[in-house]
């Protein structure tokens, strides 16, 4: 008679050993570390080609703003603090002030004064237009609005402007005539810093220059 006796199968080893197990994470850890930063260069390239193009698009708007409103700069006679007949435009380095018509979008149009300044901000200089009804003496009597305010452009490392008179070809970082309007008014702006910053120029003639103020 026959007698079947089963033996037991061999015991071998299945899955991974600890050190392969270590091992195997320690990869993983490394493809996520790398993984993350990827993805965290990616969102910051992302991010600052994006500012970069939110900046060009703000300096293209407000160059064609500045543009329409300078060009209307109007030479209307008005009197000085000390009772002389000028027009309403000066200018610096930093600041210019004028009068314009007020865009429909911005109110319910007429005469404005226009001030146009560099102002500080926390990240770097800004383009700011401060507006306000002008009033020739006789409108004394009214009570004058709260003025307007708004960023143009923002994120500027420097901006100027000069002015070219109808005499010369040089150009001033200041206007004194009291009597007209520049031929020309030009603004520069500076973007970037060290050797990536560049200068942005925008030229433009005031319309309706005169020799002499407009009654």
């Amino acid at each position: 008679m026959n007698t079947y006796s089963a033996r037991p199968p061999s015991l071998t080893a299945a899955g991974f050993t600890l050190l392969e197990l270590m091992i195997a994470l320690l990869l993983l850890g490394v493809m996520m570390t790398l993984l993350f930063n990827g993805l965290r260069l990616g969102a910051r390239t992302w991010d600052s080609v994006e500012e970069r193009t939110r900046s060009a698009q703000d300096l293209q708007l407000a160059g064609l703003f500045l543009r329409r409103q300078i060009e209307q700069a109007q030479p209307l006679a008005f009197k000085g603090e000390q009772g002389e007949k000028r027009i309403p435009f000066s200018g610096e380095r930093h600041a210019m002030r004028f009068v314009a018509p007020l865009p429909a979008h911005l109110g319910a149009g007429g005469m404005y004064w226009f001030t146009l300044g560099v102002a500080e901000g926390k990240d770097g200089k800004r383009l700011v237009l401060s507006y306000e009804l002008f009033q020739r003496e006789e409108w004394e009597r009214y009570g004058a609005a709260e003025p307007g305010t708004a960023v143009l452009t923002q994120a500027l490392n420097d901006a100027e402007f000069d002015y070219l008179g109808h005499e010369t070809t040089t150009w001033a970082s200041r206007w004194d005539q009291t009597d007209r309007l520049p031929r020309l008014i030009r603004l520069r702006v500076k973007v970037g810093d060290g050797p990536n910053g560049r200068w942005l120029e925008l030229s433009v003639a005031p319309k309706l220059t005169a020799s002499q103020p407009r009654a």
